[in-house]
């Protein structure tokens, strides 16, 4: 015998393997759009072409501690700005004050009824800026996000000599491993001596970067260290990177050498910075 079992709203019960289909409502476009959130648990505007000026205007419903909302906002093709009114406040996320042309914008939303307020928690992603100074611990990281921030960039450094005073006859090589393939050369920087000695005491080092497989120059502005300095950060002439020429893929062969040695120059390591496009 089938035993069938009811859902009340008189008593306590635990549903398994159920369904909750949404309640969905639409609206093209409007200054102040018309929500009741007892009847609409996401709710879309699709070509919105006037600024909201209001999102709390037309809003009705007599939400609960804990209920959900999700507002989808599409332009017509234009951004516009929105203004939500005092029904809506921050939550762990700030509420966005404008679409993005032709990008479908969502926007979670709790209610809080001690503010009695929809509280904005919609996650968001954190750019690379943010991955790189580490003090939000509210967003989230993507792949994308991860691969663009510091985190994301891989480091080769070529010590080309040691207590031997350098000359141009240096060079280091080295190949590519499957590790760096895609990716793009973004930083070259370099150092000479110990801090205390070992910088030049006259002429400019200077050192370029080769891909001898293609048989490319990586920059268009050789890297360099001013006389008297021990590292390329402060350069008269700042390196520069051919990005026509940045790319690399597996078993290219690198070649880091010195053009110009300066004098007594020691313990030079010039280091490339590899990151995904």
């Amino acid at each position: 015998m089938t035993k069938i079992i009811h859902v009340t709203t008189e008593r306590t019960q635990i549903l398994t393997n159920k369904r909750i289909t949404p309640r969905v409502g639409t609206e093209v476009s409007s200054a102040t759009p018309t929500i009741n959130t007892d009847n609409y648990d996401v709710f879309s505007i699709t070509a919105l072409a006037t600024a909201i000026t209001s999102m709390t205007t037309n809003l009705s419903g007599t939400p609960t501690n804990g209920d959900k909302l999700l507002i989808r906002i599409k332009d017509d093709g234009t951004a516009r700005t929105i203004a939500w009114g005092t029904s809506f406040e921050a939550g762990n996320t700030a509420l966005p004050t404008t679409t993005v042309a032709n990008v479908t914008l969502s926007v979670g939303f709790i209610y809080n009824s001690v503010d009695s307020k929809w509280a904005c928690e919609t996650p968001i992603k954190a750019t690379s800026t943010e991955i790189n100074g580490g003090s939000d611990d509210v967003k989230f990281v993507t792949a994308d996000g991860l691969a663009t921030s510091y985190l994301g960039i891989k480091y080769v450094s070529a010590h080309l000599n040691g207590t031997t005073a350098l000359t141009t006859s240096e060079k280091v090589y080295f190949r590519v491993p499957a590790g760096l393939t895609g990716m793009n050369l973004v930083s070259v920087t370099g150092s000479v001596g110990t801090g205390a000695a070992g910088s030049s005491s006259s002429g400019v080092p200077t050192f370029t970067v080769k891909n001898v497989t293609d048989n490319n120059q990586m920059l268009s502005t050789s890297l360099t260290i001013d006389a008297g300095e021990y590292s390329s950060a402060d350069a008269t002439a700042a390196v520069v990177i051919d990005t026509t020429k940045d790319d690399v893929v597996t078993d290219d062969l690198i070649e880091v050498a010195v053009t110009t040695a300066g004098t007594g120059v020691t313990y030079a390591v010039v280091t490339l910075g590899f990151r995904l496009p």
